[in-house]
């Protein structure tokens, strides 16, 4: 079965049938019950520079995600590979569904939360969120060059609101005027705005 459209073969006809929503989302469920998240965490790893081979990988994820993206987030989250998430997001050459990637498992698991705030993330889009290379870590490696729009910067920002630390974090970095301030200006968008404020009720 193909794992991102819901199809498998045939092999006595050779021909395509697609799968009934059902047996499909139990198919999904074998697949995490297998610990698939957090070998595609490694797979993507180890294939991130190949952009065909990760595409199909983040588009694997991206199904998982959409059927449990607590199950999906707490498999990736132990295979290390979250702040190639976080650097993929930030890329300026990064394709759009690495971007969704990343918010769809920020908004549904507590894992991948905890990961992205073990970085500094919420500090760091906060005191740049531009084109500005952080300096040096305690561990002497430079921290990612963040290049997110404003709009997918206040969208991850926006998702660390679930969690007792990411409120104590985003109040502290000032990242709570940052989101006010994008609720003002996104006049044009009621999605992104209703997605603000909705961060707000917790």
């Amino acid at each position: 079965m193909d794992i991102t459209s819901g199809h498998k073969q045939d092999d006595k006809r050779g021909a395509i049938i697609t799968v009934d929503e059902p047996d499909y989302r139990l198919f999904l469920q074998a697949v995490l019950l297998s610990n698939a998240g957090f070998y595609l965490g490694k797979l993507l790893r180890a294939v991130h520079e190949d952009e065909k081979k990760a595409n199909e990988v983040i588009s694997t994820l991206t199904r998982l995600t959409r059927y449990s993206a607590k199950d999906t987030g707490r498999q990736l989250s132990t295979s290390e590979c979250t702040p190639l998430l976080l650097s993929l997001f930030l890329s300026p050459s990064a394709v759009q569904p690495a971007k969704d990637l990343l918010l769809q498992l920020a908004a549904g698991s507590t894992d991948i939360r905890d990961r992205l705030g073990e970085t500094g993330v919420i500090a760091d889009l906060t005191a740049s969120g531009k084109e500005e290379e952080g300096e040096g870590g305690e561990d002497g490696k430079d921290k990612p060059v963040y290049r997110a729009s404003e709009k997918e910067r206040c969208a991850l920002l926006a998702t660390f609101t679930q969690d007792a630390w990411g409120r104590a974090a985003l109040r502290e970095s000032g990242a709570l005027d940052v989101l006010c301030a994008r609720l003002a200006e996104a006049t044009e968008s009621t999605a992104e705005k209703a997605t603000i404020l909705v961060s707000f009720r917790n």
